[in-house]
């Protein structure tokens, strides 16, 4: 490696220079620092290395920046956690606001059924109070009627207890006018002989009046 580096050997040692050993690096090293400034070697040299430069600041300045936004992290990492913790705690109320929301919406429906239930049972009870309306009128009207029937019972005994004692009274007479029809027959048979009797009496006298005229008048009783 004497003389003048060409491009060409610069770009070799760019390539390879961490696989050439240290004495060749240093050698290297030392025909880069011995080129003329106005060589294309020194001239690709300063711009590689202005290059280089550059590329560093730019990394050390992305460093930097990563090393603020690591120190905002790691300044904000307490806040970052608790912002976590309160996270875990919002989803953990929001999950027992969800399971408050569903069972709210079973309440909901559970009392809407409760509802229609009530609504049924005003319904059935109103019905039911209709149906005893009409039982206590029906109740009124057998009461009634069976006021009146109770009462013409009591009408009907009393008018049985009245025939009963008519019926008696006329056991009685009939019986008074069983006796007495006896003895007016008993009566009208001794009458009864006695006319016969005369009868027959005023028969022979008739007798005996016509043969008493007959033999008065022959003429006119032949």
């Amino acid at each position: 490696m004497n003389g003048e580096l060409s491009p060409i050997g610069l770009g070799m040692f760019l390539l390879r220079g961490r696989q050439l050993r240290p004495s060749q690096r240093r050698e290297c090293l030392a025909l880069l620092g011995a080129q003329p400034e106005d060589s294309p070697v020194a001239l690709l040299t300063s711009a590689l290395y202005s290059r280089s430069l550059e590329e560093q600041n730019r990394k050390d300045a992305e460093l930097k920046v990563y090393a603020a936004a690591l120190a905002s992290v790691e300044e904000a990492l307490p806040e970052l956690e608790r912002l976590e913790t309160a996270g875990q705690e919002l989803a953990r109320k929001e999950e027992r606001l969800a399971s408050l929301e569903k069972g709210l919406e079973e309440y909901l429906l559970e009392l809407s059924r409760s509802q229609q239930s009530a609504e049924e049972l005003r319904a059935e009870v109103a019905r039911r109070a209709r149906e005893n309306e009409k039982l206590y009128h029906w109740a009124e009207r057998q009461l009634a009627a069976r006021e009146a029937l109770e009462k013409r019972s009591a009408r009907l005994e009393e008018g049985y207890e009245q025939r009963s004692i008519e019926n008696e009274r006329l056991k009685a007479i009939n019986a008074e006018l069983s006796g007495g029809l006896e003895t007016a027959r008993e009566l009208l048979l001794h009458v009864s002989g006695e006319l016969s009797a005369q009868q027959l009496a005023l028969r022979q006298f008739y007798q005996a009046f016509d043969a008493i005229l007959e033999w008065f008048n022959p003429e006119e009783h032949p």
